[in-house]
């Protein structure tokens, strides 16, 4: 690996020194030492403008030399470079960052079309314009050849009820590719920079959609916006499609009969663990859907209900009732989740099955662990988190008594 011309800088600013190759005896460095510049952010602060305003003094304050254009052009290109570095980064270069950063790399950013592409755009390099978002800096050039985007990162869509798992991955992915700006229906561009930029994102976009839109109404709207490659429409129409189409989404009151209704094991077929946590989601479902909050208490009464036929389970409202007693605070809703999904792992795990190789077991409501411990006697397939509630519900119980082997 490269590395710079001295082998130990004394600090970040003499490192900054070293890549930039400024002679011990220049007027850049003198400058530099002038300034008492000792961290960092001393540096990076600073803007384009203020770099031609260099100069050195005299004892007396009085002008003394300025520092060499060759220099001057080299310092701007390190604020350039640390500018650009900042954009493909969750969070701004640290010292440890710019002590990593080698000579050779400087020289070649330098001799780079992207160094001139930055200089016209004329970056500054302020805290604020490094924290801004990435998408209000980037160029059309630098979205193509900033983060990996493929098409395979993303999963298909193939059927209307899965809409709300399948989104969270999608989003989550396209903040990831830098293209969130196709998913704000109110998003415009308004400069011709930001403009060429959303292009950008769109026909990435719609290759997406065209490759993993499995459904008649994905299809659909892929066909209707292929003249213009209009991922963000095709987005807008999908999400207003799955929130209104009946086949995609279950009625408020079904939710809710679900979640008051729902005991463990009943007809899951899965883990405690998992069971809770799928009830969760159906709250969080339900309060998306109504556009209100299911009083905490009540979520706390419904959550105790579902799984008051376990005995371990159980035992969990019990504890949280002998803390009461004690003279503590009772459990509110999420510290009540977070115990009883503590208690949930413990009974999966004292309560799984043992599998011998090519051997299925018979399910047993009662017998519960990894979700590949789970089979019944017609089916391998097991419930999840992301298990929808129509399945879960359309489930007739075929239960059988259990049959624990290697015992």
């Amino acid at each position: 690996m490269p590395v710079s011309t001295r082998s130990s800088p004394r600090s970040v600013i003499d490192h900054i020194i070293d890549i930039c190759g400024f002679p011990d005896d220049s007027t850049m460095t003198e400058y530099i030492k002038q300034q008492g510049w000792k961290e960092l952010s001393n540096v990076v602060m600073i803007t384009l403008e203020e770099v031609a305003d260099f100069k050195t003094l005299n004892d007396d304050g009085t002008y003394r030399a300025k520092p060499l254009n060759h220099h001057l052009r080299k310092f701007k290109g390190f604020l350039l470079m640390y500018n650009r570095k900042c954009r493909d980064l969750p969070a701004p270069l640290n010292d440890d960052d710019v002590l990593n950063i080698t000579k050779e790399f400087f020289d070649e950013y330098c001799r780079s079309l992207d160094y001139h592409t930055d200089l016209q755009a004329g970056l500054a390099t302020s805290t604020k314009a490094t924290s801004q978002a990435v998408s209000d800096e980037l160029t059309a050039l630098e979205f193509r050849r900033g983060v990996k985007r493929d098409k395979s990162h993303y999963t298909d869509l193939k059927d209307d009820k899965h809409f709300n798992s399948w989104n969270r991955g999608f989003v989550a992915t396209a903040f990831m590719h830098h293209t969130f700006h196709v998913l704000d229906e109110n998003y415009v561009p308004k400069t011709p920079n930001e403009t060429t930029l959303f292009q950008e994102m769109q026909t990435f976009m719609y290759a997406v959609f065209e490759e993993h839109l499995k459904t008649d109404k994905g299809k659909s709207l892929v066909s209707q916006y292929e003249e213009k490659r209009d991922a963000q429409s095709i987005y807008r129409d999908l999400k207003k499609h799955a929130k209104s189409s009946t086949a995609a989404q279950i009625s408020g009151d079904t939710l809710l009969k679900y979640i008051t209704s729902a005991r463990y094991p009943g007809n899951w077929r899965g883990t405690s663990y998992a069971f809770v946590l799928h009830w969760k989601e159906q709250v969080m479902h339900y309060e998306k859907l109504e556009l209100e909050d299911i009083p905490p208490k009540q979520k706390l009464r419904m959550l105790q209900n579902t799984v008051n036929d376990v005995g371990d389970l159980a035992n969990v409202k019990q504890l949280s009732d002998q803390m009461v007693a004690r003279g503590e605070p009772p459990l509110n809703f999420e510290g009540y989740m977070e115990l009883l999904l503590s208690a949930c792992s413990t009974y999966d795990k004292n309560h799984a099955v043992a599998r011998q190789p090519g051997q299925r077991n018979v399910y047993a409501a009662s017998v519960e662990h990894s979700e590949d411990d789970f089979y019944d006697a017609y089916s391998t397939e097991v419930f999840h988190v992301d298990t929808d509630v129509s399945e879960v519900l359309a489930h007739k119980s075929n239960t059988q008594p259990m049959t624990k082997t290697g015992s």
